[in-house]
């Protein structure tokens, strides 16, 4: 009986510990919002938002999407029992971040210090921007590393928006410890640079328990293996800034058209959003290693059934937190963020309209990229973000705050169809929530690792 017990225990325990990190995350993100949006009112907290945005892309800068290559040749080598080659990517992978990482530091000083030269803290808060770059994007390559390595628990809890639940609740306590006195930007960006680099270096810790050890030191890679890690990270990279810039161009070009009070409504919207999709994102992180695996074994029918289930699964929460925004979002904005928000309720519930085909589609982006489309993930996210900042510019110069809501919706869920009509026409996979029928004919499997040859 006890053994039973223990059986299902460790089964569920990945379940569990996913399921744990995500409300964790959800909550604590929600609660950071909360609490900034009241202790710096409206024209800082959307400084706040504009400089932590900006510090995001640079973590994706900094990690030259070495964490993704690296999380989906891992899983791929690990399944197919070839561990040496795993040490050897994980060479090449620090090669590339001490180049990268630097470089990713200095672009997020410069642009936020571009972004915020009318403040009188804006030195202070550029050099805490390039700290945030940096442990965050730490934190993507280690929980994407750990990931691929099986190690799921501190993996999901670092994973999500601003260094996920690890690094949210631990910014969380830091913001109750100080009080209820009005911050500064600086002191609150402060704050969540600290919770950040206290959240990497305990994934680093974990990472070194879990690398790979082998008896003979493994030699440097031939120049082609370098070169096609290389190739694929800097993909993975273009990827993952390309899509970003597509979701936050909209406040950007907010930053420059909108007045100071304006932006930091419109970013209170954003946030909820960022809440709302957290579901969504929880699932890419659950099943990203799968796909991979899967993938790699030419196991195409079961990945098209785990995709649709998880898409399916990730719905429902997202439409009890989408409803309330599209139906009462004056309220919603009111209730969480104070009075001085609730002008931003049109932009509010046309947001969340625009949320919900990113939420139906399901794991479209992921699919193409863990199945070596993700060239093709770049360019839809290129073409997504130029198309989106013209509409955005058109739609904040004549409309103001509503019009660049009905501009950033329009072309957010326009990329996401595409990326769902793509991942059909190229996987001969749906992934979008619902049950997924037999697959005729398998996909072509993934080479091991990356090719060879140029």
């Amino acid at each position: 009986m006890i053994a039973t017990v223990r059986r299902h225990v460790r089964r569920l325990s990945p379940a569990a510990w996913s399921l744990g990190s995500r409300a964790g995350a959800a909550l604590g993100f929600a609660l950071v919002n909360i609490l900034l949006a009241r202790r710096l009112g409206t024209a800082d907290f959307g400084v706040v938002a504009v400089v932590t945005s900006v510090a995001t892309l640079g973590a994706f800068v900094a990690s030259a999407g070495v964490n993704r290559t690296l999380l989906r040749n891992v899983a791929g080598l690990l399944a197919t029992d070839r561990v040496h080659e795993v040490l050897v990517d994980l060479r090449v992978g620090r090669r590339i971040l001490a180049v990268s990482l630097p470089i990713g530091a200095v672009l997020t000083v410069a642009v936020a210090a571009a972004f915020t030269h009318g403040n009188a803290e804006v030195l202070e808060i550029a050099l805490i921007a390039g700290v945030l770059a940096v442990s965050s994007a730490l934190l993507l390559l280690y929980s994407d590393v750990l990931r691929g390595l099986g190690e799921v628990r501190f993996a999901n809890l670092s994973a999500g928006r601003n260094g996920g639940a690890l690094a949210t609740v631990g910014f969380v306590v830091l913001l109750l410890a100080t009080g209820s006195s009005r911050l500064t930007v600086a002191t609150a960006l402060g704050l969540n640079a600290l919770a950040l680099a206290a959240s990497a270096g305990v994934l680093f810790l974990v990472f070194r328990r879990m690398e790979p050890r082998s008896v003979e030191r493994p030699a440097l890679p031939d120049p082609a293996i370098r070169r096609a890690l290389l190739v694929a990270s800097v993909a993975f990279a273009g990827t993952q800034i390309a899509a970003y810039l597509s979701t936050q161009v909209d406040l950007w070009v907010g930053n420059g058209l909108l007045s100071a009070d304006d932006i930091g409504v419109y970013a209170a919207a954003l946030r909820l959003m960022t809440i709302v999709t957290l579901p969504l994102f929880a699932a890419q992180l659950v099943v990203i290693a799968k796909v991979s695996a899967l993938h790699a074994q030419g196991r195409t029918s079961e990945l098209e059934g785990l995709v649709r289930r998880t898409a399916t699964l990730v719905t429902v929460p997202a439409l009890l937190l989408l409803v309330p925004c599209i139906l009462f979002p004056s309220e919603v904005l009111t209730l969480l963020f104070g009075s001085d928000f609730a002008a931003g309720g049109f932009a509010l519930a046309v947001l969340a309209v625009g949320q919900l085909v990113n939420v139906v589609t399901g794991l479209c982006g992921t699919v193409l990229a863990m199945t070596s489309h993700e060239r093709l993930v770049l360019w839809v996210s290129i073409a997504g973000a130029a198309i989106s900042t013209v509409a955005d510019v058109i739609g904040a110069s004549i409309w103001g705050l509503d019009g660049l809501a009905v501009a950033s919706a329009l072309t957010t869920s326009a990329m996401f169809v595409t990326l769902w009509v793509f991942a059909r026409t190229r996987t001969g996979m749906w992934t979008h929530a619902g049950w997924s029928r037999p697959v005729t004919g398998p996909i072509e499997p993934v080479e091991p690792a990356e090719p060879v040859e140029p």
